[in-house]
């Protein structure tokens, strides 16, 4: 199973029965534990006790793992605290600091109940700029929705035991390195492992081989192999000192590895012939349907973007249109997300029927089509698409080339550039008159 470290792994198996107990309070053993060890406060802050079992010295032991992998995705922002639980995105937890004489405990405090959105004002009065931004980027779904933990390392917030088994192996490799003056890393690693005593043969070896091995597993290709060319230069460097008497400097030493790993790449590399091929186009919509395409505008450093989209007739005739200025929003994906909320929400204000929606996020079509978006990083923004999909009959929303898009991206653009809110109706706007000439010129 790839698992090296014995005691990483047991670490991240107990991390999944504290996953069991949190993910899932409702459970009647979670309740059992809850009512036994922990009836006034929550897990996180939960005791050893007295008299505890095994398994939930055990349990505890884990805690460590689990607290280092899981984050808050917020709903009503009801059971989360501001200043203690782990919720920003993107943002170390010390740079979470409660002011003096402030009141404000939890992220509810923070939302504003009736819109559904984030209180700039108060946001930026408590944090610092770039935690601001962090929080203002946060979705909110147009739901109450309860709060709830997501698995962190994992793209769709489940949990999963070999990410916590590099997380516990993690932690129990630094606490090798930082062990206690009596030789025992268990000690200054949480609470004893259900009361057990580990000789030094279960801890971690510090293993050329094995660390290899991760680098290889981990690292992105160009990284590994800048890092094989490092390790071959200081065993080179390492030889000529040993018998020639003769060493570089780590600079020289350096600037000569990576221009013989370029000239290498640069020697291995054949150049495929060009191949010529056309460019998919724009499609009219089948008769007695429309078809809606989408699209976001995204610059990152600036948090802010536009969204537009289109609607045609099986004609190609432009019924509306819309571009329409965002802030505090994360990334380009998250921006194609809301494009495809904000056409949903067209239709099914012009009460349209049989519309297919088109994207060029791959990515975000791709989301929108898996059932199991709750732990999701935009679980809230899917919550609120899926919710507009089951109002509008004979939706769909597919993936399109961006040259069959070009129409959306001009309006996203426009709206990026100029920071208003725009809506057309039964007409088309003169600045995207070329671009939908064109895709009805081409139309095949």
């Amino acid at each position: 199973m790839g698992f090296k470290n014995i005691y990483a792994y047991n670490l991240a198996m107990l991390a999944k029965q504290g996953w069991r107990l949190v993910s899932n309070p409702q459970s009647l053993i979670a309740q059992l534990y809850k009512a036994r060890y922990f009836p006034h406060c929550s897990f996180w802050e939960a005791e050893l006790g007295d008299s505890p079992s095994f398994s939930w010295r055990s349990i505890l032991s884990g805690r460590h793992v689990l607290a280092a992998g899981v984050k808050w995705r917020i709903g009503d922002g009801v059971q989360v605290n501001i200043w203690r639980d782990k919720w920003v995105p993107n943002c170390a937890q010390y740079l979470i600091q409660k002011p003096h004489q402030i009141e404000f405990e939890f992220v509810a405090d923070l939302i504003d109940n009736q819109s559904r959105v984030w209180i700039p004002t108060t946001i930026n009065s408590l944090f610092s700029l770039e935690v601001a931004a962090n929080i203002l980027a946060i979705p909110l779904s147009r739901r109450v929705l309860p709060d709830k933990l997501r698995w962190s390392p994992e793209k769709r917030g489940n949990f999963f035991v070999k990410t916590a088994y590099w997380i516990a192996r993690e932690k129990v490799l630094e606490n090798a390195l930082t062990t206690t003056s009596n030789g025992n890393p268990t000690k200054s690693f949480g609470t004893d492992f259900g009361g057990l005593e580990f000789q030094n043969t279960l801890l971690p070896m510090i293993n050329f081989k094995e660390w290899l091995l991760d680098c290889a597993t981990n690292l992105k290709a160009e990284v590994f192999e800048k890092l094989m060319m490092i390790i071959w230069a200081l065993w080179r460097n390492r030889n000529s000192m040993l018998w020639e008497s003769a060493s570089q400097t780590t600079q020289h030493m350096l600037l000569f590895t990576m221009a013989w790993l370029e000239d290498f790449q640069r020697a291995s590399t054949t150049i495929a012939p060009t191949v010529q091929h056309s460019k998919p186009r724009w499609k009219l919509a089948d008769l007695g349907q429309c078809k809606l395409n989408v699209d976001g505008a995204f610059v990152p450093h600036l948090t802010k973007g536009g969204l537009g989209g289109v609607l045609r007739n099986s004609s190609g005739q432009v019924q509306a249109a819309f571009a329409h200025t965002v802030h505090h929003v994360g990334s380009l994906k998250q921006f194609e997300l809301l494009a495809i909320r904000k056409g949903l929400d067209y239709a099914k204000s012009l009460q349209l029927q049989n519309v297919t929606i088109e994207s060029d996020c791959l990515e975000a079509v791709q989301e929108i089509s898996c059932s199991d978006h709750d732990l999701t990083k935009f679980g809230a923004i899917l919550d609120d698409i899926h919710e507009l999909m089951t109002s509008i009959h004979g939706v769909q929303i597919l993936h399109a080339p961006r040259s069959c898009n070009t129409v959306a991206h001009r309006l996203a653009s426009i709206a990026f550039e100029s920071d208003q809110q725009e809506f057309w109706l039964h007409s088309a706007p003169n600045c995207i008159l070329d671009v939908v000439q064109h895709d009805c010129n081409h139309d095949t």
